[in-house]
């Protein structure tokens, strides 16, 4: 029986090592400008620019959905064209990606999330010798769609954050409701302060909703977050419960 044991685990190891070698080392090297983008409803279009950094021709294909990870080109229904939808981007090049809004008829009052994808996938060098597995990078980032007029702004947005502790066995709940017009994206929500704290991963609270973070307890009464702003760059802020 160790015998038999042993050979099954050498012939795993010969397996994977066979794998791996059909496997085409490559890596992501299409490069989107920002993190997010912001989409004015009085623009007649957006750009986002793309950048190849690497040293071989990359197709990227481009396209927009509603917030599943899952989606298709062929499968999302959104009030955005973009052009062009699938693109060669050689060595050390770049593409513009313009963005149009269709006119569906969207929320006033509010902004709409919505996701950008780039689907990159790398040139494979010549093998005729050998099977090649081709791997495909996907960037998703959101697009925020913002109606002309809303009041205050993103600042006084996550400024405005109100902040509820939900006391449970063995763990608490940060409860947190933005009631502004924007959305408000969250890299980390934490108890206490800089010498003893606990975190907990942030996430996007849309416009008028409100988002529960699972975190671990800690006996004190102040709280802080990390949001990230329209250029991509995190702020820290603070609140009291």
């Amino acid at each position: 029986m160790r015998v038999r044991e042993s050979w099954g685990r050498g012939v795993a190891l010969l397996a994977l090592v066979a794998l791996c070698s059909l496997v085409s080392r490559v890596d992501a090297s299409v490069v989107v400008s920002g993190t997010r983008v912001i989409y004015p409803a009085d623009a007649r279009d957006v750009s986002v620019a793309l950048t190849n950094a690497g040293d071989t021709p990359s197709l990227v294909q481009v396209w927009i959905d509603r917030g599943d990870p899952d989606s298709t080109p062929e499968s999302v229904e959104v009030p955005f064209l973009t052009t062009p939808p699938v693109t060669r981007i050689n060595a050390h090049g770049g593409q513009a990606i313009r963005i149009a809004y269709l006119g569906e008829v969207a929320p006033v009052d509010r902004e709409s999330v919505y996701w950008l994808n780039v689907l990159e996938v790398p040139a494979t060098q010549a093998a005729p010798d050998r099977n090649v597995l081709q791997l495909a990078y996907r960037t998703r980032i959101k697009l925020f769609y913002r109606p002309v007029g809303l009041a205050a702004s993103p600042e006084q947005a996550a400024e405005q954050l109100h902040w509820e502790l939900e006391r449970g066995p063995g763990r608490w709940t940060l409860v947190a409701r933005n009631e502004s017009p924007y959305s408000v994206s969250l890299r980390r929500v934490g108890l206490g302060n800089e010498e003893h704290q606990v975190t907990a991963r942030g996430s996007l609270i849309p416009a008028q909703s409100s988002r529960r973070f699972g975190i671990e307890p800690l006996a004190t009464s102040q709280g802080f977050f990390d949001w990230i702003n329209d250029y991509g760059v995190t702020q820290r802020r603070r609140f009291e419960l």
